[in-house]
């Protein structure tokens, strides 16, 4: 996995202990607090997933500025679109 700072900027599907997904950008990551905080964020629920001993938690339109999250809550991050990286530092094409 990429160092953490370099995932800043990426969008992230975090799922929560409790088996909610949400959906947004990774905005920070405090590792001596040990939570990560999301910007442009929406709750898509829990998709079908059966939490346990939980309920069912139904998606919301709303989109939250930000949402932190202690890293003990969080069960997975999967990353789906790192942050771009600018065109000085891509190799130039080949004649």
């Amino acid at each position: 996995m990429a160092a953490p700072g370099k995932l800043i900027g990426s969008h992230i599907s975090l799922i929560s202990n409790k088996d909610i997904r949400y959906e947004g950008i990774l905005f920070s990551i405090d590792q001596e607090k040990s939570c990560v905080t999301l910007q442009a964020v929406k709750c898509l629920g829990t998709e079908g997933r059966t939490p346990a001993g939980g309920q069912a938690y139904p998606a919301d339109d709303t989109v939250y500025d930000y949402i932190l999250f202690e890293a003990s809550d969080i069960k997975d991050w999967p990353v789906h679109d790192a942050p771009s990286t600018s065109a000085a530092s891509a190799p130039a094409p080949k004649a």
